[in-house]
């Protein structure tokens, strides 16, 4: 029931958003791009006074009237009502399909059905007579579905169709729906009109009438040899991403400046339940403000993971401290309690955890063993927003903790990142050195050192509207993990799944994998992008760069191994199950 709610609400909002623009400039911002001489607006409030338009719909509301279950003799002002209806209707949709000349050359509708909550219906398609490009309707068919499966995350869809329109029936056959099965209909007439009733559980054989509807489901064809690369990453950008931008672009100077900002860090302080945020321009740069609102300095050393992206370790160096590295798990790819224990020394002033590819590291022992020591942790979250280790979320367990927008993320904005805290003394100590260390009861009086690592109005509108959908998100990673574990179940010893450990709950930012000894980690990428499928290295074991000053030796075994043998294979959101279907017959075959 709870994941019906959820499903029912977002399509609704999402129907309400797109339908309540009162200006040509908003509702462009949310149009959905068809081809170079075609996109699809939504039929929204701003054209309530729209006499042509209303003239045109009620001319092919008439002259379709046979193919409609409902009959009647269509007129301006009843064409009109019906419009406004639409609008204030919270589970149906219309899209107007425009062409280069700014002319309407036809209409597609989505709706809810009542009793399917994880279904969407395509309804009141119609070709205007003006409309000559050949294929269009397909082409805008296409696009809707797309986005129904991309931005909505709906995987089903369907239509129905009356048993008369014979064209229709071979058009939507022709763009891979099929019919399920036939809803029989029978024909009342009700003053000046001709109601079809639907009679689901009426044998269609014994009745009089032998008009029905066909209901049709699309499914798509089964991949052979995809003409794109299916990318490693990838966002899902919706109308709420383009609209906030274009707001952020026309209206986000002078007053406006942090409109957008303000709004995301209020808004992740409570998604995370961390009472201050400090919007950045990367991971990176909260890290490094971070530890230097701790007070690292030259001599201290900080205890960082062995096992992740060079910009953890890249920081402590930025702060002028050492960076000391650290085994991960083999179970979760994260820092290990007991190398991190054997590690620890006077000269000790921060550690630095990673939550690998959206998984969480033992938080719980970690901070045990930082407070007995009295050592601070960062959090390096930035591939786990939203998970969760022993009910709390990652991101609240440490002194600050690092978040990150850049473009192969869960949440989006291109680049940027966020720095939290629940303590005030560290967060206006952090906030002082973001902004050059401003005094800001003198202006642009500067007394003390500082940095400037400030993210961009317009990225944080972008990155307000991907944290409104951030559990969407989650949940589709986390479907994307389920349907590779369950096709490659079989092949654990060629190729392991990386699964979320005990009390953890993982985002799955990554579908990770370890391959087998027997397996050639860099063959195998290269086979796998021969059937244009892309898929990318672990990171290496990161104190062997060069980077550092000096040879590093240790014995971080779990780090090598991973780093040799891990592989991260295709997780973009816009990944949908028929992909993955052809991504792991072609690993069984490579394998």
């Amino acid at each position: 029931m709870y994941k019906k709610n959820i499903v029912d609400f977002k399509i609704k909002k999402s129907f309400r958003d797109l339908k309540k623009t009162n200006s040509l400039i908003d509702n462009l911002a949310n149009k959905l791009v068809i081809n170079r001489n075609h996109y699809l607006l939504t039929l929204s409030k701003f054209y309530l006074n729209d006499e042509k338009l209303i003239e045109q719909l009620t001319y092919y509301r008439n002259k379709y009237k046979k193919f409609y279950p409902t009959q009647f003799k269509a007129t301006f002002l009843s064409t009109k009502e019906w419009i406004k209806k639409l609008l204030v209707t919270d589970n149906r949709i219309m899209f107007l399909l425009i062409n280069k000349n700014n002319e309407i050359s036809g209409i597609i509708g989505l709706s809810k059905p009542q009793k399917n909550y994880d279904v969407l219906e395509i309804d009141n398609v119609i070709r205007f007579k003006n409309c000559k490009e050949i294929d269009i309707f397909s082409q805008t068919l296409k696009e809707l579905i797309r986005f129904i499966k991309n931005t909505l995350f709906i995987d089903s869809i369907q239509l129905k169709v009356m048993s008369n329109n014979e064209r229709a029936i071979k058009f939507y056959k022709k763009n891979n729906f099929s019919k399920t099965y036939k809803i029989p209909l029978t024909k009342k007439k009700f003053k000046n009109k001709l109601i079809y009733i639907e009679e689901p559980n009426v044998d269609l054989s014994k009745k009089i009438n032998n008009t029905f509807f066909f209901l049709m489901t699309y499914k798509e064809k089964k991949i052979n040899n995809p003409k794109k690369l299916i990318l490693t990453g990838g966002p899902s950008i919706s109308y709420l991403e383009i609209s906030n931008a274009n707001r952020a672009i026309s209206n986000g100077w002078n007053f406006n400046h942090s409109e957008f900002l303000n709004k995301l860090e209020t808004n992740f302080s409570s998604y995370l339940g961390s009472q201050f945020s400090i919007a950045t321009s990367s991971c990176t740069g909260a890290i490094h403000i971070g530890l230097l609102a701790l007070g690292v300095k030259k001599g201290d050393e900080v205890i960082v993971p062995d096992f992740s992206w060079v910009a953890t370790a890249r920081a402590v160096q930025m702060a002028g401290a050492e960076p000391i590295f650290c085994d991960v798990e083999k179970e979760t790819w994260n820092m290990c309690p007991k190398s991190l224990s054997s590690l620890i020394n006077k000269r000790t002033k921060v550690v630095i955890p990673v939550h690998m590819y959206g998984e969480p590291a033992k938080m719980e022992v970690i901070k045990n063993i930082c407070d007995k020591n009295n050592i601070k942790i960062i959090e390096d979250a930035a591939p786990a927003i939203g998970a969760i280790r022993n009910k709390k979320k990652c991101g609240t367990f440490g002194d600050f903790s690092a978040f990150s927008f850049q473009g192969a993320k869960l949440l989006v904005a291109g680049e940027g990142g966020l720095l939290t805290t629940k303590n005030q003394y560290l967060y206006k100590k952090a906030k002082k050195i973001s902004e050059f260390g401003r005094n800001q009861k003198k202006t642009f009086w500067i007394d003390e050192p500082g940095l400037k690592y400030k993210m961009s109005n317009i990225q944080a509108a972008v990155a307000v509207a991907q944290l409104s959908r951030v559990d969407e998100f989650i949940n589709k990673k986390r479907t994307i993990f389920e349907w590779y574990k369950k096709r490659l179940s079989n092949l654990s010893e060629q190729i392991s799944m990386h699964s979320e450990s005990k009390n953890s709950f993982s985002t799955y930012w990554m579908s990770s994998a370890l391959l087998g000894d027997k397996i050639d980690r860099n063959k195998f990428i290269i086979e796998l992008r021969k059937y244009n499928i892309d898929s990318r290295p672990t990171f290496p074991k990161i104190s062997e760069y060069p980077i550092w000053g000096k040879i590093i030796k240790n014995n971080n075994f779990n780090a090598s191994l991973i780093g040799s043998k891990g592989i991260n294979l295709p997780s973009g959101l816009t990944l949908n199950e028929n992909q993955v279907d052809y991504i792991c017959e072609k690993i069984k075959k490579i394998i």
